[in-house]
């Protein structure tokens, strides 16, 4: 019963859930588990949220000295914008939302804002992160908005104050913007920067380490260049006391703990 699941779960939630179900014009059996995932990504969304209204509380004027990573995560807003229209068009709304959780909670919230942390608590190009938080957000915000309404208004007024009109459902819709382009060696060079930061976490997983533990020292073979930016960023994210380049084929050849 639909009154049922209201008194557990949201409707941005259910709203999600039928999203989430399939293909248009085919049975949509119910899934508790997917409205749970539903339910949670509304908590993971509030919370980024309230975490980028304490760390960015005021619009930013676009950086011009955009780091790697604030270059690659607008790309990939670009790349899910992109896709987005196309599958609205085909009525394709469980692979939207599907691609914006994905981007979301795994590309935006597990990568980018864990990279911009080093920056925003410190001095060191703290407004490129925190334009790019805020703008990253807030493209964010319209396209989760038709899934869920509720809490896209909310989050519209306290983080922005509805400055584009009375209701984000009001405002234009996002479009691709042709400054976010990554050079294939950025692409490169930032899928390796990826894979280390994954590897460093799995083995602080393995050994039972926090993941703000210290490491001596980390290992990586690349025939791609790290600028010092990348390299400092990489060593206070992952608490790196020694970052150590080998010629060759890209492998995260040690890591010392």
């Amino acid at each position: 019963s639909p009154r049922e699941l209201l008194e557990e779960f949201p409707a941005d939630a259910i709203r999600q859930w039928a999203a989430m179900s399939g293909a248009m014009a085919k049975d949509r059996p119910f899934s508790y588990e997917d409205i749970r995932f539903a339910k949670l990504f509304l908590t993971k969304f509030w919370n980024s949220s309230r975490f980028i209204q304490l760390m960015a509380p005021e619009d930013v004027e676009e950086a011009s000295n955009l780091h790697l990573f604030d270059k690659w995560i607008l790309a990939e807003l670009n790349a899910l914008i992109k896709h987005f229209d196309e599958f609205l068009e085909r009525y394709e709304f469980h692979h939207a939302i599907a691609q914006f959780h994905h981007f979301f909670w795994h590309r935006f919230c597990d990568h980018y804002i864990e990279m911009a942390k080093p920056r925003i608590y410190g001095d060191h190009d703290k407004r490129a992160a925190q334009f790019t938080l805020r703008y990253v957000l807030y493209k964010s915000l319209k396209l989760f908005a038709p899934f869920a309404p509720f809490i896209t208004e909310e989050v519209y007024y306290q983080v922005f104050g509805a400055k584009e009109g009375k209701s984000i459902h009001l405002t234009a819709w996002p479009e691709v913007d042709e400054r976010w382009q990554l050079s294939e060696e950025e692409k490169a060079l930032m899928q390796e920067v990826l894979s280390v930061i994954e590897a460093v976490r799995k083995f602080k997983a393995q050994h039972r380490m926090s993941m703000k533990a210290g490491l001596k020292e980390v290992v990586v073979q690349t025939q791609h260049h790290y600028t010092d930016e990348v390299v400092d960023d990489l060593k206070t994210l992952l608490n790196i006391e020694n970052l150590v380049f080998k010629q060759g084929a890209f492998e995260v050849v040690s890591i010392q703990g």
